[in-house]
């Protein structure tokens, strides 16, 4: 699934939300899990982080424990939400 012109990951079903999305540029690569309030609530030492997104480079990848307390907070978000 393509958000703003960036891959991603949809819940299952016709009105499945947007859970997160990936980039890759020249220099970095990006997960951004479609909040400002997910990232702000996980300890992503030591990589670098803005409000939507943490980011690393090709040869330090980020965690998979990392990746799957981004995802799994983002999916908390949206079932609290009740959408």
């Amino acid at each position: 699934m393509y958000v703003l012109a960036m891959p991603g990951f949809r819940q299952p079903g016709p009105k499945g939300r947007m859970v997160a999305g990936y980039a890759a540029f020249a220099k970095h690569l990006g997960l951004y899990p479609h909040s400002g309030s997910v990232i702000p609530q996980i300890d992503c030492t030591p990589f670098r982080t803005s409000k939507s997104g943490v980011l690393c480079i090709p040869g330090q990848p980020l965690p998979d424990s990392l990746v799957e307390a981004i995802l799994r907070a983002r999916q908390a978000e949206i079932a609290a939400k009740g959408r």
